[in-house]
């Protein structure tokens, strides 16, 4: 049960109120004495002047009634007389009003009965520093002059302020303690149902739901327990995607291998006919081997690990080069290109950049009908060389500009009219990513498509 988190902000919160109100009630009752001790010693002086006032007015005969009586008025004050000879005379109630110890008052008497006042100090009973505790006033009388000490009682004081203080402090920490019980399951409820959605995305079932109003941490804890539940569940359809998609491209040519096999071992072939077959068998596999290929690859470039060698390099002639290499596809259609290039030096993956010119180069190459043109320019732009690819062949419609580039991804429904597996602009813009560049298409229907790369320089 302590291993709730609910129990433990509960029982945090009342430790750390207790150990609060201790602390205040120790502040508070010191901070009362000291304010008690700071304004006595004036009010003392003040009931000192109405003692002699109440005395000049009354002029008793015997001092005990007077004291007595006087006493009597003023309940919060023990008074006590002392007369040139000694002579010493207390109020009677010695109970409420406990008298001045002798050995306290007996050096301020000679101060007082000679005219001046006298204050009377003792030690605190919590350790503090010296505090007053009684007054000495003169008293002139008809028999002379007596010296007055007035001493306030102060415990009916402590023990209301205690008494109060006490309730308050139980007061707040009844009233607290019910309201954290309240507040902690307002804290803890959503955190059970993001521990319960973190259950299910385990289970692999990314559909939850934490949709909060909340704009604390506990808020965007939940948002982005959503935005992860979200991601995984793209993460798993694109796996699936994946391998849907890498089984029918592997599918296909293992098909054709083994149908075009079984057929070689049929007897009444003719030579002709079994040179055709093991063509398409060859045709088949180079196809399989490219595609697994390129899933390596790919598997590479995912990967932390992948080599990356940066050199200097002139990328004018990297692009003439990768035109050279294709030549049998383009003088076969008879396409011309047009070429805009300037001396330029980059500083890439040579072979890495390689694979995307080839590949954006071939895409275009394979779209372009015979006798087009490709144009291809290089310039710069705000720190970035920008290199422009431009067919004139069929173009792509804009809802598969969104996902040209995503693995397996075919413009064409029937997926079979042009050789590929879908990968190569996959591939191309990977390596463009890892180059901190970035990658463009604009195409339009019967028209033509331009990929236009960007290269930090």
């Amino acid at each position: 049960m302590i291993r709730s988190l609910y129990v433990r902000v509960v029982l945090t919160f009342i430790a750390v109120t207790v150990v609060s109100l201790m602390i205040s009630s120790f502040v508070a009752f010191r901070w009362f004495e000291k304010d008690v001790n700071r304004d006595m010693s004036g009010e003392l002086m003040e009931e000192g002047a109405k003692v002699q006032q109440l005395y000049d007015t009354w002029q008793p005969e015997d001092l005990s009634v007077f004291v007595e009586q006087t006493s009597s008025l003023m309940r919060e004050l023990h008074i006590t007389l002392v007369g040139p000879d000694g002579q010493r005379i207390d109020s009677e109630n010695k109970e409420q009003n406990p008298p001045v110890k002798q050995g306290n008052y007996t050096e301020a008497v000679d101060t007082v009965l000679s005219g001046a006042n006298a204050i009377i100090q003792e030690e605190s009973q919590s350790g503090g520093p010296m505090r007053p505790v009684a007054i000495g006033v003169p008293l002139q009388t008809t028999d002379g002059v007596y010296a007055m000490f007035l001493q306030p009682n102060l415990k009916p004081q402590r023990e209301n302020f205690r008494r109060t203080n006490t309730m308050i402090n139980l007061t707040s920490l009844l009233v607290g303690s019910f309201l954290i019980l309240m507040a902690s399951r307002f804290l803890v409820s959503p955190l059970k149902k993001m521990t319960s959605a973190t259950r299910q995305i385990a289970r692999g079932d990314f559909r939850i739901n934490l949709r909060m109003k909340r704009r604390d941490e506990i808020g965007e804890l939940a948002e982005s327990i959503q935005l992860m539940a979200s991601e995984l569940g793209q993460l798993e359809q694109m796996r699936k995607d994946f391998v849907s998609n890498v089984s029918h491209e592997m599918q296909t040519p293992l098909t054709s291998i083994h149908g075009f096999s079984q057929a070689l071992t049929i007897s009444e072939l003719s030579d002709k006919e079994r040179i055709r077959y093991a063509s398409i068998i060859e045709t088949e596999s180079e196809r399989l081997s490219r595609l697994i290929r390129n899933l390596l690859r790919l598997s590479s470039l995912d990967s932390d690990k992948h080599p990356f060698q940066i050199e200097a390099y002139r990328l004018d002639r990297q692009l003439r080069d990768v035109i050279l290499t294709l030549e049998p596809i383009w003088t076969s259609k008879s396409i011309t290109f047009h070429l805009h290039l300037q001396e330029l030096v980059i500083q890439a993956d040579r072979d890495q950049l390689s694979q995307v010119w080839t590949n954006l180069i071939h895409n275009a190459l394979k779209f372009s009908s015979e006798g087009d043109s490709i144009e291809i320019s290089m310039t710069r732009e705000r720190g970035y060389a920008v290199i422009a690819i431009k067919d004139h062949g069929e173009g792509m419609a804009k809802e598969d500009l969104q996902r040209i580039f995503e693995r397996f991804y075919k413009a064409d429904a029937s997926r079979n009219r042009y050789e590929g597996s879908g990968l190569g602009l996959s591939i191309a813009k990977k390596i463009i990513d890892l180059h901190e560049g970035r990658i463009q298409v604009e195409s339009e229907l019967g028209v033509g498509t331009t990929f236009r790369v960007y290269l930090r320089l």
